[in-house]
């Protein structure tokens, strides 16, 4: 008798799910390193050369977008969507992501477009988290998101 006889065997992945990973933790990965450059540019005390790509220059301004929003704000909205166990509250992440690599790309407006949509996703997250565990921790959880 298998000792895990009582576990779901454990699906092999499918080749989109694999390059929808990769292409996630590829926009989370540039939204982590141009909030790292962007703050660094920031707290240079050197002169900044008038020959930086566009891109710093966005991560400079944008900054904090980058990591608490695009960063931050994905791998923590990740986790919650991995709890909650349903498809629709992976869309946080993802416009979270999209929305760190639209600021990159020099569109602000739209990468703060899409970090609203991933708030407002994400607070409805976490009220499904709160339904299901309606605990201290979990509604701190939901004023946090909601902050």
């Amino acid at each position: 008798m298998d000792i895990r006889s009582h576990e779901r065997a454990r699906q092999e992945s499918h080749g989109l799910v694999v390059l929808v990973r990769g292409v996630a933790l590829l926009l989370v990965l540039l939204s982590l390193v141009g909030g790292v450059a962007g703050g660094l540019l920031r707290a240079c005390t050197a002169p900044v050369p008038g020959t930086i790509g566009a891109w710093l220059a966005s991560a400079a301004v944008h900054h904090a977008a980058l990591m608490i929003g695009g960063f931050l704000g994905t791998v923590i909205a990740v986790e919650r969507a991995v709890a909650v166990k349903r498809r629709v509250a992976f869309l946080a992440p993802l416009a979270s992501s999209l929305g760190g690599a639209a600021i990159l790309l020099s569109h602000p407006v739209t990468g703060a477009w899409l970090l609203v949509a991933a708030s407002v996703a994400f607070i409805g997250v976490n009220i499904a988290v709160v339904r299901r565990q309606n605990a201290s921790h979990t509604r701190l959880l939901l004023v946090g998101a909601g902050a």
